[in-house]
């Protein structure tokens, strides 16, 4: 008793302590993108501004009209919000963001929580290595909050499907957690039926091993469930939805998407050089205790474990969806993107969570293994921290699109600002001018009086 009161104890100080340092990071981060925020579009942000009425609410079509191979709805909605609460202020966006995604790092901790509910100070010092200035594009660009909708719908499936119970009231709350997850990204299309099959697949599996527990209500809600986010896939491709040209994708059967895999998943742990050998060590690190722990708990898999899978699930399946993407038409040197490290860096709180479950049964083993995994880790992303840096450096280029679109505005330049859009952005400029957006009213303040 004497010593499991001073392991509680223990516990307790290094959940504290977790949460400090979270918090310390976090702050930390935030400072330096809220201090190196520049109220200027930049890259495909402009395309809100190529119709002047795209960001007003009688534009309802925009809010689902494809952008590339992407339907961005949630975060075009966020675009309309925003040009009426604040003229469009990418400030105020890029912040908003930000604290998006902290929340959904809680989130993701949460979860993980629940899949060591006596060490929940092991989920969030994991979630510590998701602070880094690795993805800091997500964090420079608004337009970003899509990865971070897709996240937060991909949890949100993972926690609806496998936590909570299968019946006809939680439908509801099943099927948005879906459309979340569909209309937020294209890999949302690859997420939700694999998580539907993950699904059919944990039941089909209570049902071999616990008969008795079989209802006619959770086969019910998950044909249901199946249907209707079926029915939302089968919308997506509608409504002038681009041709697929399938030549160009990388399948798992090439090694472009191998090549390029490996090295998303090196990329989440701090390599920015194109290795596959490094994110192939990497990815067996990352995947062999899930293999572990399905195969000593073969028998008995409870609903947190099938939380871990899915979880481990949506992670691969988005770095698999990119791959298959951009592996053949981008090159390998692409999956160095900064942006794309928001996803793979996921794979570290699943991989130091899931050998703790592995190794549960010993706990001194476990508290070691964790300790060395920890230090790989750290010094994996030793050049990730550079907050002032990084974001100072993004400030530069982003600024001087800022003064190459006030250039414009004095008709001393003619639209062509690189730092912040590769072609000629004059007719959004006039849009701007129009719309009074905010980065104008910003020049027009010190330069002329607004009608």
């Amino acid at each position: 008793m004497i010593k499991g009161t001073i392991q509680g104890r223990f516990d307790r100080v290094l959940f504290i302590s977790s949460l400090l340092l979270w918090i310390t990071l976090a702050f930390q981060h935030g400072l330096k993108i809220f201090q190196y925020a520049v109220n200027i579009p930049a890259s495909d942000e402009w395309e809100a501004l190529a119709d002047r009425a795209n960001l007003t609410f009688n534009q309802f079509a925009w809010i689902f009209t494809p952008q590339n191979e992407n339907r961005i709805v949630p975060t075009r909605v966020l675009n309309q919000i925003f040009f009426y609460a604040s003229d469009w202020n990418f400030v105020s966006m890029i912040r908003f963001n930000y604290l998006m995604y902290l929340a959904l790092v809680l989130y993701l901790s949460y979860l993980l929580a629940k899949v060591l509910p006596q060490k929940p100070w092991v989920a969030l010092l994991s979630s510590v290595f998701l602070l880094t200035a690795l993805p800091w594009e997500v964090h420079s660009w608004a337009n970003q909050s899509c990865f971070h909708f897709l996240l937060l719908g991909a949890f949100a499936c993972c926690h609806q499907f496998f936590l909570q119970p299968h019946s006809l009231f939680r439908l509801p709350f099943k099927i948005l957690a879906g459309l979340l997850t569909l209309y937020s990204l294209y890999a949302g299309l690859v997420i939700v039926p694999s998580l539907l099959i993950l699904l059919a697949l944990r039941l089909a599996y209570r049902a071999y091993l616990k008969p008795a527990e079989r209802t006619v209500g959770d086969g019910a809600s998950f044909m249901l469930l199946s249907i209707s986010l079926l029915a939302a896939i089968w919308a997506y491709f509608q409504f002038n939805y681009p041709a697929l040209h399938t030549s160009q994708l990388a399948l798992p059967y090439r090694w472009e998407f191998w090549n390029y895999f490996f090295n998303l998943v090196a990329l989440g742990f701090g390599l920015l050089t194109v290795d596959w050998t490094i994110g192939f060590g990497f990815a067996l690190l990352t995947y062999l205790p899930l293999l572990l722990l399905v195969w000593k708990k073969r028998n008995r898999l409870q609903a947190e474990d099938w939380l871990l899978i899915s979880l481990y699930s949506t992670v691969t399946v988005i770095l698999a969806s990119i791959a298959i993407g951009r592996g053949l038409s981008f090159g390998v040197n692409q999956s160095k993107s900064s942006r794309y490290a928001e996803f793979a860096s996921l794979l570290i709180p699943l991989m130091l969570c899931a050998w703790w479950v592995a190794f549960e049964e010993r706990p001194r083993l476990a508290a070691l293994n964790l300790m060395a995994l920890l230090l790989v880790t750290t010094y994996s992303l030793r050049n990730s921290w550079h907050f002032d840096a990084i974001y100072h450096e993004a400030w530069t280029f982003r600024n001087a699109g800022r003064d190459c679109a006030f250039l414009y505005f004095r008709k001393e330049g003619d639209g062509n600002c690189p730092t912040i859009y590769w072609s000629n952005i004059s007719e959004r400029l006039e849009n701007a001018r129009l719309l009074k957006i905010s980065f104008y009213r910003e020049w027009a303040a010190d330069n002329e009086p607004l009608p």
